[in-house]
């Protein structure tokens, strides 16, 4: 059960069933909501890996806007703007495609904009 969110400067951590789950953030590609839960994809020794944690997006939206790096764009994507390989579309349908990722995560327009420019800061 999720008991609680803690980030730092080069990553996040969450306590899951009593157990520390930490991902640095460099090897956190993004965040999905899943209803009441979230799947965070990261690298775990080179290979893409999904972890369900009990917790919302919107519960945990403000601490992860603290990491520059991570990026709202959709209501159920946060993601990872380094490692965004390749940008499909135009601002009327954006598409993203992220590496070890087998589906494409959907860019809102309400979101475009800000991602952009995020992009285009690092």
């Amino acid at each position: 059960m999720f008991e609680g969110l803690k980030l730092w400067f080069l990553g996040v951590a969450w306590l899951v069933k009593g157990d520390m789950l930490e991902i640095v953030l460099s090897d956190l590609l993004l965040i999905e909501s899943v209803g009441d839960y979230i799947k965070a994809y990261h690298l775990d020794k080179g290979r893409v890996t999904g972890i369900l944690i009990r917790s919302t997006l919107k519960r945990i939206e403000s601490q992860l806007k603290v990491h520059l790096c991570l990026v709202k764009c959709h209501r159920a994507f946060f993601v990872n703007i380094k490692h965004i390989e390749q940008v499909k579309g135009n601002s009327q349908g954006l598409k993203l495609m992220i590496a070890g990722i087998d589906f494409e995560i959907p860019v809102s327009r309400n979101y475009s904009v800000e991602l952009k420019e995020q992009m285009h800061a690092y």
